[in-house]
């Protein structure tokens, strides 16, 4: 298979990606608004909002520097892996220190255990992000 065979599958793959990532996260939403008193409802959306906005730096840019750059050896493979486990534990623990703080701003104690118990998810995805850029960098979507 040529490079745009390859491209094109590629393609399709990450259309599909989408599309089931953004129907899982409706059906997510309509499973936690049956289950969930309104109440607890907007804990999760406020807490939602706290550890959304420290997912955009999880990655730290280090997926883009594995698919851009050419020839990567399997030492900056390593040091960039442990970076990115860096990143989750370091974002985790801002998380942690965070959780009252939002707590008080938004007059909600259990902020102060919810946020923590989301953003594990942050500190869990730091061992996939390298992965996933490697297989990117291969054209691999379907794997």
């Amino acid at each position: 298979m040529n490079i745009k065979e390859r491209a094109l599958k590629g393609i399709r793959w990450t259309a599909l990606a989408t599309i089931v990532g953004a129907a899982s996260q409706i059906l997510k939403i309509s499973i936690l608004t049956r289950f969930l008193s309104p109440t607890d409802f907007g804990l999760m959306a406020l807490a939602s909002v706290v550890t959304g906005f420290l997912q955009v730096f999880a990655d730290g840019g280090v997926s883009n520097a594995i698919i851009y750059k050419q020839n990567i050896t399997k030492r900056q493979l390593s040091i960039l892996y442990w970076f990115n486990i860096l990143i989750g534990i370091v974002l985790f623990l801002f998380l942690v220190l965070l959780a009252p703080i939002a707590s008080i701003f938004y007059k909600e104690e259990e902020l102060k255990i919810i946020i923590p118990l989301i953003g594990i998810s942050i500190l869990l995805q730091s061992f996939s992000f390298q992965y996933k850029a490697i297989l990117e960098k291969e054209l691999l979507f379907n794997t």
